[in-house]
């Protein structure tokens, strides 16, 4: 399977714009582009990226990253509950903001990104407009806490 990697970018005037690399199946390199405006991505990628795994990389400057405290007891209703455990810590509308939870590690917290609804959905619209369907999304921190570890 390909993996095709983007990453999302702005561009002046033209807004939202992308890199892109495309990886064949043994993780070598066959095709990139970029920087470039997002509408014209799909059409610069080559045949074989007809369905890859997709993975799109976000501007960090969008996201906030902060640890919630979460009571071993409301573990199960995470979902429900995180928004509330964060609210005091965050300084808009909780209704307005997706949060992203990762994993508990030795009972420090749960590491929790956040950004706005708007930006998420500005973000999922432009990739579907470009017919790209993300399998995940990463803030551009995130790929330098993997290059260390």
């Amino acid at each position: 399977m390909y993996q095709l990697i983007v990453h999302l970018i702005e561009l002046e005037p033209e807004g939202l714009g992308a890199e892109w690399r495309l990886f064949d199946a043994l993780g070598r390199q066959v095709a990139a582009g970029g920087p470039a405006a997002f509408s014209r991505l799909k059409e610069a990628l080559p045949p074989q990226a007809d369905s890859p795994q997709i993975t799109v990389i976000v501007p960090a400057a969008q996201i906030a990253y902060m640890t919630a405290d979460v009571p071993a007891r409301q573990r199960r209703h995470l979902k429900e509950v995180l928004p509330y455990l964060l609210e005091e810590k965050l300084a808009e509308d909780v209704s307005l903001l997706h949060l992203a939870a990762g994993k508990m590690e030795n009972g420090r917290g749960l590491p929790v990104a956040v950004v706005r609804k708007s930006t998420m959905q500005q973000w999922l619209q432009t990739l579907q407009e470009a017919g790209l369907s993300p399998h995940i999304m990463l803030a551009e921190t995130q790929l330098m806490l993997h290059a260390v570890d």
